[in-house]
């Protein structure tokens, strides 16, 4: 329960769960049979040890790691694991020296029954009694308290939560106590029963039944939970008393968790996530900038270091004896496997804790080769090669079942019976041979690998082969395409990347390298011997990969030789301390690992190389200088359109609610803010407007307290609150609706509401009339108060958004993006709910990208470029600017139109492209796209508008193949592809954008790119492109050139050496517009382009679209909200409304149709006119 418990909170797996109730029982038995202290004193210190330790973990690990990726917090958890079992070998000795007295550990309930031939003592009848009262206990916490419900949604956001009042830290400090007091009970409990060892820890192996049930459970399901742990105790039981040898109960383990893992699907909800890689931590090193690369000192600097490494490498060992050689032997055998963790973890995002066990598959076949079949060391090397890639791939397919760190667990349960069982010569002596066997073999039948300093430079070359294999791998489309995989599922998908097929190559690689490193740890060990290959050891070597960094392989290799040597030095529990606090200390203060301090000392140098050559080169710039005014050389104007206008200011008279004052502020690095100085009046409307990147959602999360800013003040009524966090400024009545989604996902209407009141829970009063104003103002979410918030439309989210902040008693009111992604009639709605809540007295400040409603709702704006304040103003004064009011990014790319004769108007009975017909999809018994018709022609522009929860993204799921029907079909060019998926459908010629235009965050955008070409690209073969023979190379050099011309086409120079996550919304429009050029589809599916852009933008983005139909000869059909937009390109437009076509034609034919007029747009030329002045058509620039 406790694992579940912490994964619900934290979606994470609590490695150190087991040993956190390990030491509570050492503490209770010490107690007890040590210093013979009472039964009933013992136990509630032994409790009390497990709950503190739960606490002093989340406030030294949790608390500094409490935004850090999934990935590293899990990993984190293995480092608490070795300190609490330094603990646990150290306390027992502090009794006695001989430990066989303090085994005996009993209750003092001395009843006993029976039933049939089994015996049931006090020890049984406490389990029975004490376990269901905790489930009932935390059944009731969790689905009645409200803080069982506010941990739920600190699971879903933790930044929404806070946004709400929630005291998430107070929280998490609960839930990580109670989750490690059950650990603590359940030691305690079952320690009578099992018995122990004292001073030995108890390791993965006694992870793996929990985990067993825990999985089964899905990680979610606490009665589930506790069910398959019942029936998994009661299969323990039985086979011991069978078969009494615990390789076969972990051997029924391993295949127990591959069957829950092979038999639970994936579940799919109408707002389902984006299959990215939420988990993953992982950002790949940013590559030396091209215009650097070719730099004397750079070229001559990067041999020097070369030099110096080979030096020590190859000068070393001669120096020392050869116990040390054989030290340097290991580091090189480490080495080999913290490339593998570097490829499956770094690049693929996923942990394994069964590495080792890989490696001891390929030492037992390659020993097993060498003594019973006298092969040469090079066959039995090439076996144990396959059989890890091979292992690797089988134990992998089950975790593709469930997203997350269920990888983790698939191989951890594989490594427990590996060691036990599979590489036990009492089960297995064939494939097992004793040492006594084993003779070193020759290499080369020249090369004698007993002499340890041969032996040492041959497994030296077997590094550097797999460094070279890596590498290749790394640089060529396998390499991308599993990065791509890992940053977004989906949309690696839409460029015909297959996710299975990615994860299956990254796995097969891993294994494959984990049983090339294993041959040789055949040689070093002579053989396999007996608990040679134990489980900890994966977890050992995955920390090793942590503290080097798993997102280079030069930081892998370093962190092997790091902890390599305190193996060396260190043992017993000092080695677990050093060990475990190591890992600790890197994740908590170098997230990146050793490789981050060597990769910040090589862009520190190459920072002054360019600054002493006059070279600007934003990628390695401290500060967001990608849209600055000056120009690299050779760089795109992007950004510098026109220079920057003069700044107007005309600031308020009357008394402030808030104001920034000279605030300056970062991301990491990069800094966004620059001495912003923005003030409100209390009772004011604000519209804070400006480019994309402009730090305008920066501005709103300083003023929020969610980022602290680096100089300047916040005030807030006088008071100085630039140092108070998130709830102390809800507290004072500072609330802020987040952009985009703001709700809890798996929580109901109903629960969302609650929690919205956290603050307001003893004014019952407040509650009451601020719920009715809600269901007044909203009346769709009284309708579904039981309904999953994943589950309403986008619309009904951004209204239960705007309802929370209405139960947080609001003073000053920030919204973020008030119009993204939304509907006219929504628009309309929840601009009249903002009017009276400004009516009401409380001041607002709305962030938005269209001009038109701001000015629509505010008389004052002020508008932001590149992190400062331009004009601060009347609204009015800001509408007639154009000098401000400019297309900065989208302006500025023109796409290359090739010379032919543009297509006469389509006709509706022309040649289909893509054809849809009668398709439908329902969600838990709910329509969402009900028996639609569609057709796009060729060189067509369809438009299609609808409602929020019209099913227009669904049905671009259901055409790209990223969801399957329940009926109809989807024809491509007269061909049925219902039953292709995404990636067999890219390939055919459906593209695909997104409506938040993610991309890659952790790719440069010169590789994102690279990877939109996937379809064109010549040479796939993974293991062609490891070896990297001559028609990778060919072909890899013209996806090069291809990007090249790309770059060039789109203005995109400046940014090819920075990463993705780095660019404002305007400029990953740009990129997302190149990879489509790139992909080269037939027909193209743009879930609203214009989304997170601004007005400007929005207007230069319609004609960047009639140029890309152009260029590529796709057909298009456009999801889009913006009417005066999607009516300026559109040939036909469609309306969905409640999953079905109302209404289909020209353009002023649908939008004069009563039915799409009450539904969807409204009678609000505000909220209609987002782009575009005044509503004019420009259905006469298509052509």
């Amino acid at each position: 329960m406790g694992l579940v418990l912490i994964y619900r909170s934290s979606r994470i797996i609590n490695f150190a769960q087991v040993e956190i109730g390990g030491l509570a029982a050492t503490v209770a038995q010490v107690m007890v049979r040590g210093w013979h202290q009472s039964y009933f004193l013992a136990v509630p210190i032994g409790i009390a040890v497990a709950v503190a330790t739960g606490a002093l973990v989340d406030a030294i690990v949790v608390r500094r790691l409490f935004n850090a990726p999934r990935l590293i917090l899990t990993v984190a958890t293995i480092g608490v694991l070795q300190i609490l079992g330094a603990a646990e070998i150290r306390i027992p000795t502090l009794v006695s020296k001989n430990l066989a007295g303090l085994h005996t550990f009993k209750t003092p309930f001395n009843t006993h029954f029976t039933v049939g031939p089994i015996v049931f003592s006090g020890d049984h009848v406490l389990v029975m009694i004490v376990v269901p009262l905790v489930l009932l206990g935390l059944a009731w916490f969790f689905s009645r308290s409200d803080i069982g419900i506010a941990v739920r949604a600190a699971a879903d956001s933790n930044e929404r939560a806070l946004l709400l009042g929630i005291p998430v830290r107070r929280l998490s400090l609960i839930t990580w106590m109670l989750a490690a007091g059950l650990s603590g009970v359940a030691s305690i409990l079952s320690v009578p029963i099992l018995g122990t060892d004292l001073g030995v820890i108890a390791g993965p192996v006694a992870l793996l039944p929990p985990l067993a049930a825990a999985v089964i459970a899905r990680m979610e399901s606490l009665p589930m939970a506790v069910a398959a742990g019942l029936a998994i105790g009661v299969f323990q039981q039985a086979v011991f008393w069978s078969y009494p040898r615990s390789s076969t109960v972990d051997t029924g383990l391993f295949v127990i968790i591959l069957a829950a893992l092979l038999l639970q699907r994936r579940r799919v909800a109408r707002v389902d996530d984006a299959g990215l890689g939420g988990y993953v931590a992982v950002r790949d090193v940013r590559p030396i900038p091209a215009v650097l690369r070719n730099l004397p000192e750079v070229r001559w600097g990067r041999t020097g270091l070369l030099a110096a490494v080979s030096a020590v490498v190859v000068l070393v060992p001669f120096l020392v004896s050869n116990s040390r050689v054989i030290v340097f032997t290991d580091v090189a055998l480490y080495g080999i496997i913290a490339i593998s963790l570097v490829v499956l973890t770094g690049w693929a995002g996923q942990i394994s804790l069964g590495q080792f066990a890989f490696v001891g598959l390929g030492a037992a076949v390659s020993a097993s080769l060498l003594v019973n079949a006298g092969a040469d060391f090079l066959v039995a090397l090439l076996a144990a090669t396959l059989v890890g890639a091979v292992t690797a791939v089988v134990v992998g397919i089950p975790a593709l079942r469930i997203q997350g760190l269920f990888l983790a667990v698939a191989t951890l349960a594989f490594a427990v019976p590996v060691s036990t069982y599979v590489l036990n010569s009492r089960y297995f002596p064939t494939l097992n041979p004793s040492q006594a066997q084993f003779r070193r073999p020759l290499l080369l039948e020249r090369f004698n690998l007993d002499n340890p300093l041969t032996f040492y430079f041959v497994c030296v070359g077997a590094l550097l082969v797999s460094i070279a294999l890596a590498r290749n791998f790394r640089r060529s489309r396998a390499g991308r395409s599993v990065l791509a995989v890992r940053d977004n599922e989906r949309g690696a998908a839409a460029y015909a990347i297959s996710p299975v097929r990615a994860k299956l190559t990254a796995f097969a690689l891993s294994g494959a390298l984990a049983g090339f490193a294993g041959a040789f740890y055949a040689v070093s060990l002579r053989g396999v011997p007996f608990n040679g290959f134990d489980p900890l050891l994966s977890v050992e070597v995955l920390i090793a990969a942590v503290l080097g960094g798993l997102g280079s392989i030069p930081g892998a290799i370093l962190g092997a030789a790091c902890y390599e040597g305190a193996q060396y030095f260190l043992t017993g529990a000092g080695r677990l301390l050093a060990t475990g606090g190591g890992v600790l200390v890197v994740l908590m203060f170098l997230p990146g690992g050793l490789g981050e301090v060597m990769y910040n000392v090589r862009d520190r140098l190459l920072r002054l190389a360019a600054a002493r050559r006059g070279l600007s080169v934003p990628s390695l710039a401290e500060h967001a200088e990608f849209e600055d005014e000056e120009n690299a050389e050779g760089a795109a104007e992007i950004g510098t359109a026109s220079p920057p206008p003069e700044i107007t200011e005309e600031r308020p008279t009357g008394p402030l609610i808030v104001s920034c004052e000279n605030v300056d502020a970062s991301y990491g690095q990069i800094q966004v803010l620059f001495g912003v100085h923005l003030e409100v009046q209390q009772g004011e409307m604000l519209a804070l407007l400006g480019t994309n990147g402009a730090g305008k959602s920066t501005v709103l999360r300083v003023v929020a307290g969610l980022l602290r800013p680096q100089k300047g003040r916040v005030i807030f009524e006088g008071e100085d609150i630039t140092d108070l966090d998130p709830v102390e400024r809800v507290k004072r009545g500072l609330i802020t609706v987040p952009g985009g989604r703001g709700v809890f996902g798996s929580l109901t209407v109903a629960e969302n509401l609650r929690l919205a009141g956290w603050l307001a829970k003893g004014d019952t009063a407040f509650i009451e009339n601020a719920r009715a104003r809600v269901f007044e103002l909203f009346p769709a979410l009284e309708r579904r108060l039981s309904a999953k918030a994943s589950d309403l439309s986008g619309g009904e989210q951004q209204m239960l958004t705007l309802a929370q902040a209405l139960l947080c008693k609001p003073r000053l009111l920030l919204i973020d993006e008030l119009s993204l992604g939304l509907a006219p009639t929504v628009v309309d709605t929840l601009i009249d709910v903002v009017r009276q809540i400004n009516a009401d007295g409380t001041s607002v400040v709305v962030v938005e990208q269209s001009v038109n409603v701001a000015t629509g709702i505010a008389t004052r704006a002020e508008f932001m470029e590149k992190g400062q304040v331009r004009f601060s103003g009347p609204t009015a004064e800001l509408a007639a600017r154009p000098d401000l009011l400019r297309s900065v990014f989208l302006s500025q790319a023109k796409i290359k139109v090739p010379a032919r004769a543009a297509p006469e108007r389509v006709s509706p009975n022309g040649h289909a492209r893509l054809e849809v017909s009668g398709i439908s999809r329902r969600f838990a018994g709910v329509v969402a796209v009900d028996a639609v018709d569609l057709r796009v022609e060729e060189g067509q522009i369809l438009g299609i508008i609808g409602s929020n929860g019209a099913g227009k993204t669904t049905l671009f799921d259901l055409c790209s193949g990223f969801l399957a029907a329940d009926t109809g079909h989807v024809l491509l060019e007269g061909r049925d592809v219902t039953e292709l998926g995404a990636a067999g459908r890219a390939d055919r010629g459906i593209g695909r954008s997104f409506q938040d235009a993610r991309l890659f965050p952790s790719m440069t955008v010169t590789e994102t790119i690279a990877t939109a070409l996937e379809r064109h690209v010549d040479v796939r073969e993974p293991t062609a492109c490891m070896f990297r023979v001559g028609a990778v190379v060919e072909s890899e050099g013209r996806v090069a050139d291809r990007v090249e011309e790309l770059l060039e086409t789109m203005g995109l120079q400046r940014y090819r050496d920075a990463f993705v996550s780095e660019l404002s919304t305007g400029t990953r429009r740009i990129v997302e517009l190149a990879c489509a050029i790139a992909h080269e589809p037939r027909v193209l599916l743009l879930d609203e382009p214009s989304s997170g852009i601004a007005q400007r933008e929005t207007e230069a983005l319609a004609e960047l679209l009639l140029q890309l139909r152009e260029t590529t000869g796709a057909s298009l059909a456009v999801i889009e909200h913006d009417i005066p937009m999607v009516t300026s390109i559109a040939d036909e437009l469609v309306c969905l409304h409640l999953g079905r076509v109302i209404a289909r034609g020209d353009a002023a034919e649908v939008l004069e149709n009563p039915e799409v007029v009450s539904s969807y747009l409204g009678t609000s030329e505000l909220a209609i006119e987002r782009s575009g002045s005044g509503g004019q058509r420009r259905r006469q620039t298509r052509r």
